[in-house]
């Protein structure tokens, strides 16, 4: 069903936003999508109202620039609950490292609660987006904002979100997924103690030298699978 209402903060009061049950129209002209069906609102409400309401969606898609425990425990169980709705529910999970601000002990847990959980590699530039979807098969709903699923991210940052009901899966957003999962892998044991290690050496470093510096992990690639970084 189309989203009817998705909470917004306003101040320390809650007010309802509701969404037009108009149609999205997708343009055919990257990367523009044209949409009357979408409202500007808090990135957990409206998660966790799209978990409790959504019926038609089949797979959950998390796309994220960095996530923490803490994070993670904001949305889990609206997404666990989303996800034993019904038994043909994936939920799939993709996480950035750049920065080393993504925890490693969220990805063992998200694992834990039977995500499949991929981590970025075979990239150039940052990881950055910060993308919800519901996936159906008219289109679903997408999330997009500035969160990071982290605490701040969520609850304490004066942040930026949309909600958007889509009519129809855009060939550009369709595009665009495919390259991410692409530029993904899924997430080891081996893969996760690696990362791991290294973020925990440059925090030391970090705060041994009181400067911040660059981090790149060592198992990302630069570009398309197989190229090495420089």
């Amino acid at each position: 069903a189309d989203l009817q209402a998705v909470v917004a903060r306003n101040g320390d009061q809650g007010t309802v936003s509701r969404a037009p049950n108009t149609s999205a129209t997708l343009s055919p002209a990257a990367p523009t999508m044209r949409t009357a069906a979408w409202a500007v609102t808090d990135f957990l409400a409206a998660a966790e109202q799209v978990c409790k309401d959504d019926e038609k969606s089949s797979e959950l898609r998390l796309y994220f620039y960095a996530a923490t425990e803490a994070g993670w425990k904001r949305l889990r169980e609206s997404i666990l609950n989303w996800s034993k709705a019904r038994d043909d529910r994936t939920v799939t999970a993709y996480i950035g490292t750049d920065h080393a601000l993504t925890d490693a002990a969220v990805l063992k847990a998200m694992q834990s609660d039977e995500l499949d959980v991929r981590l970025m590699r075979h990239y150039t530039g940052i990881f950055h987006p910060k993308v919800i979807w519901f996936v159906g098969e008219a289109g679903g709903t997408l999330l997009a904002g500035s969160n990071n699923l982290t605490e701040d991210g969520l609850r304490n940052n004066i942040e930026f979100a949309t909600v958007t009901t889509l009519a129809q899966v855009d060939a550009n957003l369709q595009t665009w997924h495919d390259e991410v999962h692409k530029a993904s892998v899924a997430a080891d044991t081996a893969l996760i103690d690696s990362y791991a290690k290294e973020k925990e050496k440059y925090g030391k470093q970090r705060a041994k030298s009181g400067q911040g510096g660059d981090f790149t992990w060592s198992k990302r690639t630069s570009g398309a699978l197989g190229k090495k970084s420089n």
